[in-house]
């Protein structure tokens, strides 16, 4: 609650995310944005969904590959950078074409060119 996510979001998250320590850091990443007039977390990933080929629930999984990687690395950054790093990679996704899951690719791409934000 202190990151200023709402209550529905929060009810969300927790039953999507698989561990403790991505909602710590997810908290984190929320609360980097500040305070004042912002979307609820949730309609902020649908946005993001809505301009891709994946689902809210897809997002959010992904999201969790991200933070578990931050967590890793000693690492935070602001949930718009996170969420900014996601819609490149489902950019990038969707014109070639890849069998993997989205959380799975992008995986994929941590491992394989890290992560500037």
């Amino acid at each position: 609650m202190q990151s200023g996510m709402d209550e529905a979001s929060i009810v969300a998250v927790v039953q999507t995310l698989n561990s403790p320590t991505s909602l710590r850091k997810l908290s984190e990443s929320v609360g980097k944005r500040g305070r004042g007039p912002q979307d609820r977390f949730l309609d902020l990933v649908a946005k993001y969904s809505l301009e891709s080929d994946y689902s809210v629930d897809e997002w959010l999984c992904a999201l969790e590959r991200i933070l578990l990687y931050l967590t890793k690395h000693n690492r935070s950054s602001p949930i718009d950078t996170l969420l900014g790093y996601l819609s490149c990679s489902a950019e990038y996704l969707n014109t070639t074409g890849s069998n993997l899951a989205f959380a799975e690719s992008i995986e994929a791409f941590l491992e394989e060119f890290g992560f500037d934000g």
